[in-house]
């Protein structure tokens, strides 16, 4: 339907402050306890909690925008790895390890939910329901990537996705096709580095891969151009299709697709005018960041809502 709007809602890690203020700059409003948006649809493109310090009240209000009917919510990978952290696997472990990367990446989600056991449980379960991509006649959104061939297949084999709770816990086996669904659609690919290189990221991780640009066209582009972000202590080199598993590039044919995840210093990516990114956060890691999509325009920078 042309003129129709959607607002687009890019990773919040725990900001409900500055959440809170978007919304209310789009036109949301909560009369009592009610809430009241008439402008169109909102869509949140997953990783709400983690990193900032109100996870909880942040996942509180978007569950509560979802069950309104006013908003879609697709799940993030922080939401995947926080509920694998806190599910048991056995008597002695969990599905994701308490590893010391893991429990520092969750410890400001855990300390916002100190004294609210109940809440987590009723998110934790909430979490469980949400999709892993949404799509309708207009749009599409994914966390990370949309690769065709895993939707495919989880259309055919897991159409409930996390409510199946064979497909959770397979998610976290490495020789499960569950898992590289995961990995594809909430985490995104990555290039393999030739020659046995590791490269350290930005959060301190010895890597053999690293994120990138999977959905522009990386042909004769060198690996600074490709990088999702960029260490100026890597080696550049010239991209190959040796360090990917397939061309993932997103034609200018299909409609328009929105995804968040790989945190964009200062300003989001756009490409070919059907595809954004949109987590992208300033010099002191705040971000949340809205894009008013009018049904039938083009994407632009000119539609962000900061």
């Amino acid at each position: 339907m042309q003129g129709q709007v959607y607002y687009i809602i890019g990773d919040i890690h725990g900001q409900y402050d500055r959440l809170l203020r978007r919304l209310k700059s789009v036109g949301l409003v909560f009369p009592g306890n009610d809430i009241n948006f008439t402008n169109g649809k909102l869509i949140f493109l997953g990783d709400l909690v983690d990193r900032g310090p109100d996870s909880r009240k942040v996942v509180e209000l978007v569950k509560k925008l979802h069950e309104a009917g006013v908003a879609e919510v697709i799940l993030g990978n922080h939401e995947f790895n926080f509920m694998g952290y806190l599910t048991k696997k056995d008597k002695k472990s969990f599905l994701r390890r308490h590893t010391r990367k893991n429990t520092r990446q969750h410890r400001a989600t855990i300390k916002s939910y100190k004294g609210h056991s109940n809440q987590l449980k009723e998110h934790l379960a909430w979490f469980r329901t949400l999709p892993l991509y949404f799509e309708n006649e207009h749009l599409r959104a994914v966390h990370a990537c949309w690769d065709l061939e895993w939707i495919d297949w989880l259309i055919g084999k897991h159409p409930t996705g996390f409510m199946d709770e064979k497909f959770f816990r397979n998610s976290f086996e490495f020789n499960k096709k569950s898992f590289w669904c995961i990995e594809r659609l909430l985490k995104g690919p990555e290039l393999n580095l030739l020659g046995g290189e590791s490269v350290i990221d930005s959060n301190g991780n010895q890597r053999t891969g690293i994120r990138y640009k999977w959905w522009q066209k990386n042909e004769g582009k060198s690996l600074k151009e490709v990088s999702t972000k960029w260490n100026s202590g890597w080696r550049n080199q010239a991209f190959s299709f040796d360090m990917v598993q397939k061309d993932l590039a997103y034609t200018k044919k299909e409609k328009p697709l929105f995804i968040g995840h790989y945190n964009f210093t200062h300003q989001p990516k756009f490409n070919n005018k059907n595809f954004a990114c949109l987590d992208c956060s300033d010099k002191e890691g705040n971000r949340v960041l809205v894009y008013r999509h009018e049904v039938g325009k083009k994407l632009s920078a000119k539609h962000l809502i900061y």
